[in-house]
């Protein structure tokens, strides 16, 4: 018997075609397995990771012409410490999140050439904040990334901001 679900990019998309436009995604997907050193970094807690690296994925290339035609679209994704300074017990997560944050400069170059092929200003952003942990800073992080509305998009495109 088939599935009656959507795929999942189907599934956001046809969230991002009954959504008024969009000026703001803040993807705070994510989650913690490790430890156990290279050995036990598992394919299991590797998949487990991973959801969060296609949920940007998806989000991002859905709400691409909304962030893109706002006259101040911010992306920014939460990340973390561990993409600089990555830990063999922690190796899936790091890596999920430096593809996590490779993904997302990427989109910054995309609304930077967007902008300069049309000949306009740069209207969109899209920003990494590092941390090492959210615990009891969630504040911080709000105010951080409504603070993106304070500069132009030219000031904060393909910025890692640690917090």
């Amino acid at each position: 018997m088939r599935s009656r679900r959507r795929p999942a990019y189907s599934a956001v998309s046809a969230l991002a075609e009954r959504v008024p436009a969009v000026d703001g995604i803040l993807h705070l997907v994510g989650g913690w397995r490790g430890g156990g050193g290279l050995a036990g970094q598992s394919d299991e807690d590797y998949r487990a990771l991973e959801g969060s690296f296609t949920a940007l994925r998806h989000v991002s290339r859905a709400f691409d012409a909304d962030l893109r035609a706002s006259s101040a679209g911010r992306l920014a994704i939460v990340s973390s410490t561990a993409v600089a300074r990555p830990l063999a017990g922690g190796a899936n997560y790091a890596a999920v999140k430096a593809a996590s944050e490779a993904w997302t400069r990427a989109v910054a170059q995309g609304f930077a050439k967007a902008a300069r092929d049309a000949g306009e200003p740069l209207t969109a952003a899209s920003v990494v904040f590092r941390v090492k942990s959210l615990d009891g800073r969630e504040q911080e992080l709000a105010d951080a990334y409504v603070a993106l509305w304070d500069s132009p998009a030219s000031g904060v495109n393909d910025r890692i901001i640690d917090l």
